[in-house]
């Protein structure tokens, strides 16, 4: 029966087949030349993919594409109808045809008062526009709350001009100066006008250079009212 033989890969001597070590050389027998197509280059092992990654581009790019639009364009569906809203109610009120005569009566007393009025012709108009004020106020439909606010505070402004000028002349004062130490607190905060004259017995404010500045301040809420 013929012996098996294994050549050494280290020194060429043949071996038997069982044999682990080359008796020649002493080098093991185990080792073989790679065969034909076998790279002897180890496989580089494979990258693991990093999903953690990948699911945040996926968000981020989902976000951009499609959530963020959709923020958007709610955000301005809200404001757009906020401003429709809007506009539809100052339409409301210009074809308000109630609402224009109450403004239209105080435009008039402010061009009246331009032109020049004394105490009985201004008290007079006074008393008519708040007639005409409350009567509305009652029947009031399609106004906002911000136009009936200037025009009440409109009237306010008549209405006080009103009673400084009363005063004026029940307390026979002379060279147009009044004394207002009752309202110095509402002349000087709410209008931010400063007395004009200081006497012994307190600050006096020019007659005409108090009622220019209640009437400004009324025609500034009517115009904001229109």
């Amino acid at each position: 029966m013929p012996v098996e033989i294994r050549k050494c890969p280290t020194c060429g001597a043949d071996n038997p087949a069982k044999r682990l070590e080359c008796f020649k050389c002493g080098e093991p027998l185990e080792q073989s030349m790679p065969s034909q197509g076998q790279s002897s280059r180890k496989a580089k092992p494979k990258e693991k993919i990093s999903w953690p990654y990948i699911i945040i581009g996926i968000a981020i790019a989902l976000f951009w594409s499609v959530i963020r639009p959709a923020i958007f364009k709610d955000v301005n569906a809200t404001s757009t109808s906020s401003h429709s809203a809007d506009t539809t109610q100052q339409r409301t009120e210009q074809f308000n045809p109630e609402w224009q005569a109450v403004v239209d009566e105080f435009s008039v007393l402010d061009s009246r008062i331009e032109v020049g009025m004394n105490y009985a012709d201004y008290a007079s108009a006074v008393g008519d526009l708040k007639v005409s004020l409350d009567r509305f106020k009652r029947r009031s439909g399609g106004v906002s709350d911000k136009a009936l606010g200037n025009i009440m505070g409109a009237f306010s402004d008549y209405e006080f001009a009103l009673v400084v000028w009363r005063e004026y002349i029940e307390g026979g004062w002379s060279n147009d100066a009044i004394s207002l130490h009752k309202y110095i607190e509402i002349y000087e905060n709410y209008y931010g006008a400063k007395p004009t004259r200081f006497m012994n017995d307190g600050e006096w404010v020019d007659l005409p250079h108090a009622l220019k500045t209640f009437w400004q301040s009324a025609k500034n809420k009517v115009e904001k009212a229109q």
